[in-house]
């Protein structure tokens, strides 16, 4: 759970909000797993997954993708949430329905 805050929180940092703006970090802890939600101040290019395993920067999503269950994003470039549901104690199940996202955010 600290890396993918980790890698949401310094994600954050590459948006405006790294330009004198800010960014939060929420954790919720809810039966067998927990969420992490990272609100910033937007950026005017969407997240940008970065598949190589061999590079130098940008593997920080895959991480958060690999860590999680399910990952999401909503918002554009005024400000932004970015989110993972990551298994929490013995069960390694779907994620709780409490953590439905209701504005509909798509898995990035």
């Amino acid at each position: 759970m600290a890396c993918v805050a980790t890698e949401l929180g310094s994600n954050a940092v590459h948006t405006a909000s790294g330009r004198g703006g800010w960014f939060t970090v929420e954790v919720t802890l809810c039966q067998s797993a927990v969420r992490v939600a990272v609100a910033d101040c937007g950026a005017s290019a969407g997240l940008r997954v970065i598949d190589d395993p061999d590079g130098e920067h940008g593997r920080g999503l895959m991480v958060v993708h690999g860590l999680s269950v399910r990952t999401g994003v909503c918002g554009d470039h005024r400000s932004r949430v970015v989110w993972a549901v990551i298994p929490f104690g013995h069960s390694a199940g779907p994620e709780p329905t409490s953590f439905e996202d209701q504005r509909g955010a798509d898995r990035y």
